[in-house]
């Protein structure tokens, strides 16, 4: 979990799990081109109780604080609006004080906050898509030698995507769909399916 305010990119890593590592690494890397952004970050453990804590908390000692970005839309954004309403911080985007609120996942809780009105912006999982990799296996299977590359299909959210080779095998990664109320309503999302 990410909190935001005028200052330093700071940086600190040190969650044990790899997607935190890469969500948290990815986030860090595009705002160190911003370097009037100060980064305040604190682990929440993936636990939703433990993120509202962080925001009373960080608002406490920042209250200049304008935006909060979360490794998971589904694990923390119920929480955060909730700690968010209880201090008169919950602001839907537009209004004085609104807070920047953004996550990844793009749930169904975290997409419905956009339509809402609270929330700016989502990463969306492509999990509808998710199928796709057993395709992928199949064909590794049938003795189809897998090349590191991109891949691209015409329409669907993921593309492209990208395959790596690894010591355990290819890899592919899915990209992910940024949400906005521009497209919170797009029927791919899996949080609309």
């Amino acid at each position: 979990m990410t909190t935001t305010s005028g200052g330093d990119v700071t940086k600190q890593i040190s969650m044990a799990t790899n997607v935190a590592q890469l969500r948290g690494a990815g986030f860090q890397d595009v705002l160190a081109a911003y370097p009037t952004i100060k980064l305040i970050t604190v682990i929440g453990d993936w636990d939703g109780a433990k993120g509202a804590a962080i925001v009373k908390e960080t608002l406490a000692t920042t209250p200049e604080l304008d935006g909060i970005y979360v490794h998971s839309d589904a694990v923390y954004f119920e929480a955060v609006m909730q700690a968010l309403d209880e201090l008169g911080r919950l602001k839907p985007r537009g209004a004085e004080g609104h807070i920047f609120l953004a996550g990844v996942d793009g749930s169904p809780l975290g997409v419905q906050a956009i339509k809402d009105g609270f929330a700016d912006q989502v990463s969306n999982q492509p999990i509808p898509d998710f199928g796709i990799v057993v395709e992928w296996i199949a064909r590794e299977l049938q003795g189809e030698v897998i090349t590191e590359g991109e891949v691209v299909k015409e329409g669907a959210l993921w593309s492209p995507a990208i395959v790596k080779l690894s010591p355990v095998g290819p890899q592919l990664f899915l990209s992910t769909t940024s949400v906005t109320v521009q497209n919170v309503d797009e029927p791919g999302l899996w949080a609309n399916q």
